[in-house]
């Protein structure tokens, strides 16, 4: 069973694919239109043109080739890691029920099923990939489809034409042309309804029809062979009105047919769904929640909350939510155009203001509604500066640190100008002059004492690489884990751990050798900033290229290389020669052999961190290797 966080993360890197499809086609037109602005003799616009439709058109092939390769890998990811390890979840079942188990690589007939479902979905792409356009109004105001080929020739033809002749200034036209770009966005028609679509959003569908479908499948065949007909199907907050009453509950195979439209577009696991099911054994399981439950939880959200003189249900809070980081989104493209395309700044200023007036009011009716702010909704694009301060970055020190040999312990606090902040307002002036990092107005219902220690630890490990810090753009919460990285730059605080101090500490310390020795609050932020560290790696091998980077990320590949050449050197130390590479990895933590290797790097940033000298021999050669790459 995949919970509704997994399946929300299942089509992020394949979106994330196409909207940068998109600013990278978005930006070519740019580039175009800034390129011709000097022309003033008909001849020459005329030589111009050809020149540049000839070289968009060759643009464009190679765009739409590249986001069809990188989705390709995707792909084979999405079907290779998550569907692998919704599968492993029922090994312990058939275990306990006395069933005979088939690992994943020798199940023949799911290999098959697998194998078909995936160029079915990689044909899928390509289908939406040859009728890519715009919607724009016409004369009359009508809204119309162009394909982008004669979007970009008639945007070309107008821009050039309405410079050279007077009629407008530069400035009005490249305003004009962005504006209609981003409010279309990239699209993809079927040309038989008519009806076209965001391509993140065809995207979308795209993967999630073909991967429910397979996991439908393991889940329906599983249950067959484990002897149960009945199925719990998933709760989660915010769920549509017509989902709201079966969610949570109980059925028979029939059941979520005929009760929870299993197999409908609009139905259990159809069009942007979350909501997935598992076998559920009657007089032996036990439901995540009572129906009690369920009714009171469901009661709750009902109940409307008011902002500036408007109700709203959780769901529609929720819809606004989207609503509104869509807008946000692209404003952010909008003002990278227009900064591209080298726009007047007082506009541009005009357009930075527009959009934190927005930001303000998304942070502000999030807090009213209870809900948590998603800036990593927001914060997809490869380019940053939009929410950082007007200006240049401040230089950051890249001062060497001192260490206490007498203790081999690190004091972090005497390290980390952080700990001297009295408040939420000190810290977010010191993290945005130092290092030029937004920590979120959300984070602000947090407990300030908990979160700042979470600070000290991320702040000591930039002060440690200082060069991998503009690889960490924000710090905000999120409901994923204690605390979280992502690839987008994000690091997050868990508003249901850090709402409390005794909860965080809690949360966050173990008296167990699961976490290093002395894990607390400091030490997991400093272990999610090892994970910035790997998202630096990934920056610097791969120049930077975002789709590609996803990839990366989601397999861990920069990780696997620095841990495998760490256990290689480690090997080599007197008291460690006897010692096999799963003994090195948890003499760090036994979560660092568990979890794979990303997750053993940040496990040895953290340890390292907290322990200085007397850290894991492992953890020290890991932290020479990261010093080694990314000084």
């Amino acid at each position: 069973m995949l919970t509704p966080e997994e399946l929300e993360y299942v089509p992020q890197g394949i979106s994330k694919l196409f909207r940068d499809l998109q600013l990278n086609i978005m930006s070519d037109i740019v580039e175009r239109i800034a390129y011709n602005k000097e022309i003033t003799r008909t001849a020459d616009l005329e030589i111009s043109r050809l020149y540049e439709l000839g070289a968009s058109k060759r643009a464009i092939k190679k765009h739409i080739k590249d986001t069809l390769k990188l989705t390709n890998r995707e792909i084979n990811l999405i079907y290779k890691n998550v569907i692998w390890a919704d599968y492993a979840r029922y090994e312990q079942i058939y275990k306990t029920k006395g069933k005979p188990w088939i690992p994943f690589k020798k199940n023949k007939p799911l290999q098959q099923l697998i194998s078909g479902i995936k160029e079915q979905t990689k044909a899928e792409f390509k289908n939406i990939t040859q009728s890519l356009g715009f919607a724009v109004k016409n004369a009359k105001g009508a809204v119309t489809f162009k394909p982008i080929a004669k979007f970009y020739q008639e945007t070309l033809d107008n821009a050039s034409m309405q410079i050279m002749s007077g009629a407008y200034d530069y400035n009005s036209v490249i305003k004009r042309a962005v504006k209609q770009m981003t409010d279309s966005g990239l699209r993809t028609v079927d040309y038989a309804s008519g009806i076209s679509n965001r391509v993140e959003v065809a995207a979308r569908r795209a993967v999630m029809t073909g991967f429910n479908q397979t996991v439908g499948r393991i889940t329906e065949e599983n249950a067959e062979k484990l002897g149960t007909e009945y199925f719990e199907v998933t709760y989660h907050q915010g769920a549509r009105p017509t989902h709201q009453p079966w969610q949570g509950r109980v059925y028979s195979k029939s059941e979520l047919v005929s009760v929870c439209d299993y197999g409908d577009v609009a139905g259990l696991k159809g069009a942007n769904c979350r909501h997935d099911f598992h076998p559920f054994f009657p007089g032996i399981s036990k439901r995540l929640y009572t129906d009690e439950e369920l009714d009171r939880m469901n009661a709750e959200e009902n109940t409307p909350k008011e902002h500036k003189g408007k109700q709203y249900t959780t769901y529609e809070a929720t819809q606004r939510q989207r609503r509104i980081e869509t807008a946000l989104r692209a404003k952010r493209e909008e003002i990278h155009l227009l900064e591209q395309g080298g726009a007047d700044a007082d506009d541009i200023l005009a357009k930075k203001a527009k959009y934190h007036g927005l930001s303000s009011e998304y942070a502000e009716f999030s807090k009213a509604m209870g809900l948590p702010q998603e800036r990593q909704r927001v914060n997809i694009s490869p380019f940053k500066g939009v929410d950082e301060s007007i200006g240049k970055p401040l230089t950051k020190s890249a001062k060497a640190l001192e260490k206490s040999s007498a203790s081999g312990i690190i004091n972090v606090e005497k390290y980390s100008s952080i700990s001297k902040t009295k408040n939420f307002h000190e810290a977010q002036i010191h993290f945005s002059e130092k290092w030029n990092v937004e920590i979120d107005s959300s984070v602000e219902e947090l407990d300030f004492t908990s979160v700042k220690e979470g600070l000290q630890g991320i702040e000591y490990v930039l002060n440690e690489f200082p060069k991998a810090a503009d690889s960490l753009k924000r710090i905000g919460t999120s409901m994923d884990a204690i605390m979280c990285a992502d690839y987008d730059g994000n690091i997050n605080f868990n508003p249901l751990c850090f709402k409390e101090r005794q909860k965080a500490v809690k949360s966050c310390t173990s008296d167990t050798h699961y976490h290093p020795t002395g894990n607390n609050i400091m030490s997991t932020g400093a272990h999610e900033t090892g994970h910035i560290l790997e998202k630096a790696l990934i920056d610097k091998n791969l120049g930077g290229e975002q789709p590609i980077g996803n990839v990366f990320w989601n397999s861990g590949d920069e990780a696997k290389k620095i841990v495998k050449q760490a256990v290689k050197n480690t090997k080599k130390l007197p008291e460690c020669k006897r010692k096999r590479k799963r003994e090195l990895i948890e003499e760090i933590s036994g979560y660092a052999w568990d979890k794979g290797n990303s997750e053993c790097l940040a496990e040895a940033v953290a340890d390292y961190t907290l322990n200085g000298g007397k850290a894991a021999p492992l953890s020290k050669e890991i932290w020479k290797l990261l010093k080694e790459e990314l000084e």
